[in-house]
């Protein structure tokens, strides 16, 4: 938890530090717009734009004096999820409209008026008038790191630190004219961990796999065993359980999970950016190296040698940084250009240019007597209780006489299922076919999540593994016996608005990721064709 007196009075400045998150402070002034130096506003916003774009950090803040009133205008377009804000200064200047058109082109917004609303003031106060022209702006992504932001006065400050500051003012000094702004946020936002779960398999990446996938001998002969068994040998659960558990682990061995590699991968600079690739990795590497040698010379005569040297591949490099950059560019407008004519994919090409939105769950919550907790267990045990009360089973009391009725009729339904002289529909007990569920795989589609098996469809395409899962469905479906597995799925917490609270988990609908070949089996037995 920090918390930050802002008043600044330089063109623009940036500050970064180093917490639990990374983040950066931007400090700004725009001059009036009377002034010589603030005609251009636009330029003025264009290198701030600019200068946020390359910010790698978890989250920025910028502040300042900008010399705009923005009266009540709608600093965000009407598709962001974004508090009202309470405007006090209902005037507006054309610093305000560029500073209002920066907003929505770099997805940011004002904090004056939006946290606490109580204690915002005007910023700016003269002979001339009140007015609110000192800004706290953050990105979107970032709002809910913010706590409260306070507006002081000059003479509350004065106040507050006593007579010492009273006598320092003068015939020849006064208090200032502008208020000073303090915003407090948070910094310690984390993906919220997974639980110790050691017996379950490794998360799939992969996803491609070449028309060898489970073709070898080894994995034809165990793939037979384990089809004899679901023939024969499925009875119980136990057994059903045991052998499902082999046919699970045969594909992720041969997905490679057991034989990935721990090592570390090289460390790529600016890896961030788009555009940068191997040939400026390698380029970037051979001016570093040139320059420590340059800088660890003690010998005058080579160290002018090597300075020529360094001077060479950095301007090497700088050349290719443009040009590729240039060349990017370029081909996101060529882009942006084709695809004028289909909305969709035009607004999710301008959706990439600007800040991403962060999919981070704060590691913390808010406990029954409205006490912030960051405790790891604690966390946990809130998050499994309000999830186990959303979805377990409640104890329902209900007349027994409506039990013993239900019951008797479910008796008569089966024995009507017998009955020859009743007419039966023999198609939904017929077996299930191979060619059912060659067509059901083939229909799966790519780049689904996976559930807690992390069995994708692309493995499962393998046609090695079609008569195995055929001999699985049918075995399911006579003996009415499923895998255990098949009752778990992983639930996805995903937040239902930017205006909750990020730290109450009954604010993120679960979405459960249930098993790839349970959705294949059921998709079989709805099967109308």
């Amino acid at each position: 938890m920090l918390e930050l007196l802002i008043r600044l009075s330089m063109a623009y400045c940036v500050c970064f530090l180093k917490t639990l998150q990374s983040f950066a402070l931007i400090s700004c002034y725009l001059p009036p717009e009377t002034s010589t130096f603030g005609r251009n506003a636009e330029c003025f916003f264009g290198h701030l734009l600019s200068l946020l774009y390359r910010l790698d950090v978890d989250c920025s803040y910028l502040c300042g004096d900008f010399n705009a009133r923005i009266s009540n205008l709608k600093d965000y377009i009407d598709t962001d999820e974004i508090p009202i804000r309470n405007a006090l200064d209902l005037s507006s200047n054309k610093h305000g409209e560029a500073f209002i058109e920066f907003l929505k082109d770099a997805k940011c917004c004002v904090l004056n008026g939006r946290l606490n609303s109580d204690a915002d003031n005007f910023t700016s106060a003269s002979v001339r008038g009140k007015a609110v022209v000192d800004y706290i702006i953050t990105p979107h992504k970032d709002i809910k790191s913010c706590l409260e932001i306070n507006v002081y006065t000059p003479s509350e400050l004065a106040e507050k630190i006593g007579s010492e500051a009273l006598d320092l003012i003068g015939p020849q000094s006064r208090l200032p004219d502008h208020s000073l702004l303090s915003l407090k946020f948070r910094t310690g936002e984390f993906v919220l961990p997974k639980q110790d779960n050691s017996n379950l398999p490794r998360k799939i990446i992969r996803r491609c796999f070449s028309s060898k996938f489970l073709s070898t001998d080894d994995c034809a002969v165990t793939l037979t065993s384990i089809q004899n068994r679901f023939v024969k040998e499925i009875e119980t659960q136990q057994n059903m359980d045991t052998t499902y558990k082999k046919l699970c682990d045969i594909i992720h061995k041969e997905m490679g999970c057991s034989e990935r590699k721990t090592g570390h991968r090289p460390k790529y600079y600016k890896i961030n950016q788009p555009y940068w690739n191997e040939e400026l990795h390698n380029l970037w590497t051979k001016a570093r190296v040139a320059e420590k040698l340059y800088l660890k010379s003690r010998v005058p005569i080579e160290k002018i040698t090597l300075k020529c040297e360094f001077k060479k591949h950095q301007q090497y490099f700088d050349r290719k940084l443009r040009f590729i950059k240039r060349n990017f560019r370029r081909g996101q407008s060529i882009t942006l250009q084709n695809q004028q004519l289909n909305s969709k994919l035009f607004w999710r090409e301008i959706n990439k240019l600007g800040p991403q939105n962060s999919k981070m769950i704060p590691m913390e919550v808010v406990t029954a007597n409205g006490e912030v907790c960051f405790d790891k267990e604690t966390i946990m045990m809130k998050w499994e209780h309000d999830y186990s009360a959303l979805y377990g089973c409640h104890k329902v009391s209900f007349n027994d006489d409506f039990l013993k009725q239900i019951c008797l009729q479910k008796v008569n339904l089966e024995s009507e299922m017998l009955n020859t002289m009743l007419g039966r529909n023999d198609l939904l007990n017929l077996d299930i076919t191979v060619e059912e569920v060659q067509r059901t795989i083939s229909s799966a589609k790519p780049n689904k999540a996976v559930g807690i098996e992390q069995l994708p469809n692309e493995a499962l395409k393998a046609p090695s593994l079609v008569n195995v899962l055929h001999c699985l469905f049918q075995a399911c479906f006579d003996h009415a016996v499923i895998p255990s597995v098949w009752y778990q799925s992983v639930i996805k917490p995903i937040p239902k608005s930017t205006k909750l609270d990020p730290r109450e988990p009954l604010n993120y609908r679960g979405i459960s990721l249930i098993s790839t070949v349970y959705k294949l089996y059921s998709a079989i037995l709805n099967c109308t064709d």
